[in-house]
């Protein structure tokens, strides 16, 4: 896939405004959507696809000299796309710029429209915003559904699953989970059948102990929420097995899982505790 850098110009006094912009629009003759996650530091994150193919493109950057820079690959020698919008403040709506193929020298008028931008603690409000998520599968790519009330934090009520090209609608489910930008989806292959699953982040707890939803695809290309659950799931598609690991400050808990007829199968408990005397994890009775 070609590399890209996204170069924004932007009047310094707008740096700090909201931290997630919603774009539409065309490269040439191309249409393209945009997302951009900025934080106040200037540090941004951002993903961008081709409507064409719906292949998602991850971003990272940050703000120089008032000028947001932003690119898939932080090696300057990988580079051979630029994406360069001049004199723009964020609070426009409609940007243009140019597109220049840095090897062939090739240009393309960019046109850009800015379709929502929100904060996660501001007072916009929508009852169902389709955003757009990072990671793709071959076949499909995925939309969180959001929701927000005036002065209250971006929560997740559902998740969408499209065809890639053809833009249907493949899968549709309504869930609960906590909003985390652009990657609140993972795709994997979950159940150990070959073929590529998807699922949603949905809370963080102690240390680093979390929770996901996990979506298993059927030989009909489409989707079904599954029953598994469980902290922290680790997968091992070598074993085709799932540990679940709980950790606190001192100790963690390792639950290991078999999956048949796409059900974990509970197997066995390892318990771990920190010796100081070792200076590391050793087991310990999981009854103590």
């Amino acid at each position: 896939m070609k590399y890209l850098i996204l170069i924004f110009f932007f009047y310094v006094a707008n740096v700090s405004i909201s931290q997630y912009r919603m774009y539409s629009g065309f490269i040439g003759n191309s249409a393209i959507e945009l997302t951009l996650d900025s934080y106040s530091d200037g540090k941004t994150q951002g993903v961008y696809s081709f409507k064409k193919n719906d292949n998602q493109v991850e971003l990272l950057g940050e703000i120089y000299g008032g000028d947001l820079i932003l690119s898939d690959s932080d090696t300057i020698e990988k580079r051979t796309e630029q994406f360069i919008i001049p004199s723009i403040s964020v609070n426009k709506k409609s940007v243009t710029g140019i597109w220049k193929d840095l090897k062939s020298g090739k240009e393309f008028k960019i046109q850009l429209t800015k379709t929502s931008q929100f904060d996660l603690y501001d007072e916009t409000t929508f009852s169902s915003l389709e955003f757009m998520q990072a990671k793709s599968s071959e076949d499909h790519y995925f939309r969180l559904i959001l929701t927000k009330k005036k002065t209250e934090d971006v929560k997740v009520i559902g998740v969408k699953v499209y065809q890639k090209v053809s833009d249907s609608l493949i899968n549709s489910f309504s869930i609960e989970s906590e909003f985390i930008g652009l990657n609140n989806v993972s795709v994997d292959d979950f159940n150990f059948d070959g073929k590529l699953d998807f699922s949603v982040f949905e809370a963080s707890y102690f240390g680093r102990n979390t929770t996901s939803i996990y979506f298993l695809k059927t030989n009909s290309n489409n989707y079904f929420k599954s029953d598994f659950r469980g902290v922290s799931l680790q997968f091992d598609s070598k074993k085709e097995l799932i540990t679940e690991h709980n950790s606190s400050n001192s100790s963690f808990q390792n639950k290991i899982y078999s999956i048949k007829d796409n059900k974990m199968i509970f197997l066995r408990e390892e318990c771990f505790t920190y010796d100081l005397g070792y200076e590391k994890f050793i087991p310990v009775n999981c009854d103590e």
